[in-house]
């Protein structure tokens, strides 16, 4: 009987593994420029352009 903390056999495939390895740099430096391109945005909408952008995406809240 097999305790329920064992580890599930490791099965790699050598192509799965070279992709990621490949992909997941630029992926993540990807993923990294559009966060912070979109909170620099929505900060120059905020301060810069002075307009409700933000208060529209955000839509209505319930203030207390």
């Amino acid at each position: 009987m097999a305790s329920l903390c064992s580890k599930p056999p490791s099965v790699t495939s050598p192509w799965m593994v070279t992709l990621a390895n490949a992909l997941h740099s630029p992926l993540a430096w990807l993923l990294l420029v559009l966060v912070l391109g979109h909170a620099a945005m929505a900060l120059v909408h905020r301060i810069g352009l002075k307009d409700d952008t933000l208060s529209r995406m955000a839509g209505p809240l319930n203030r207390r």
